[in-house]
């Protein structure tokens, strides 16, 4: 299992793809002008239930909406497209909010999960076909090309696009939304960041440990193992939860504090072993660029309530929305 894991991340993220210098270039690139039209003052709902304000642009660009009633273009590109066209964004991004329901407590939760799987199952199938006949320098061909060389079967090329489309929506967004709420209640983290860009890299790592995208994991177990006193058996389901383990004070000086100089700082927001996240990279990257964009263009962002809401999910840490102003 574990060799297959390691073939199947080779597959999908390859030596020869593009350096993260060059996916860092194409971020940036766009997210500078698409910034630079931002009204000098004004308010947004930077996530928002009905129109996600941050939200992705195929796999790896997001998005702030709703700015005086208008919408702001997307702000951060793909740095290398994951295949599917731009005009279908809205349509996915509601797919992806139906997957979430996987993690919520609602007793009919499966039932939309299920019908969203299904749509994205007939809405790739297609492109997955033109992949093959016609492939391009895209996620959904990487994948598609596993299965001509006998790394997929066709059923877990579309298994895999569903995965990626969704953590590449839901995760980062989070990411986002989390760590620019986290530098507004700490306004002398935000204005460090402002001095000094190059704490970007760890401000990011800093947002993954204090208010990570996702709350917690199910893992089934392999074989008995005693945990804390307690004997989890084989075959047993256990839920890690790592919002705990990154507040561990066992591993981390002060760990309630928000410190974006926080070195080293090993948190657990990607997982572990061969679980461990396949976009950490990009993710990285993306929220490195946007929390120094955001510090640099609005550095005086404010939250406007502090009644904000989540979405119900044991899985996510979802904000539903995020109303900010900026002078």
């Amino acid at each position: 299992m574990i060799l297959v894991r390691v073939r199947e991340r080779d597959h999908v993220e390859p030596p020869d793809r593009p350096a993260p210098q060059v996916r860092r270039y194409h971020i940036l690139s766009d997210i500078e002008p698409r910034l630079d039209t931002t009204p000098k003052r004004g308010n947004a709902a930077a996530v928002d239930e009905h129109q996600l304000a941050i939200r992705k642009r195929h796999e790896n660009a997001v998005a702030l909406a709703d700015v005086d009633g208008r919408n702001l273009e997307n702000t951060l590109v793909d740095p290398w497209r994951e295949g599917m066209p731009y005009q279908d964004r809205q349509f996915l991004r509601e797919l992806s909010e139906q997957l979430i329901f996987i993690g919520r407590g609602e007793p009919d939760r499966m039932r939309p999960t299920g019908e969203a799987i299904h749509g994205l199952v007939e809405y790739l199938s297609p492109l997955i076909e033109q992949r093959l006949a016609r492939p391009g320098d895209d996620l959904l061909s990487i994948l598609a090309s596993g299965e001509q060389r006998g790394v997929y079967t066709r059923e877990e090329v579309v298994a895999n696009a569903v995965l990626l489309l969704l953590a590449g929506h839901e995760t980062t967004i989070n990411l986002i939304c989390n760590g620019t709420l986290a530098f507004m209640r700490h306004p002398d983290q935000w204005a460090l960041l402002q001095r000094d860009p190059a704490l970007a890299v760890r401000a990011t790592e800093e947002c993954l440990r204090y208010d990570p995208p996702v709350k917690s994991l199910q893992r089934i177990a392999v074989q008995d193992v005693e945990l804390g006193g307690k004997v989890i058996r084989s075959l047993d389901r256990v839920r890690w939860f790592l919002t705990s383990a990154n507040r561990d004070p066992e591993k981390f000086a002060a760990p309630e504090k928000f410190d974006i100089t926080r070195d080293p700082n090993l948190h657990v927001a990607f997982g572990s072993g061969i679980h461990h996240c396949l976009g950490a990279t990009l993710a990285r990257l993306e929220g490195q660029e946007a929390f120094k964009a955001l510090a640099q263009r609005f550095p005086s962002l404010h939250l406007e309530t502090e009644e904000l809401e989540y979405q119900p999910s044991i899985l996510f840490r979802s904000l539903k929305s995020l109303p900010v102003t900026w002078q």
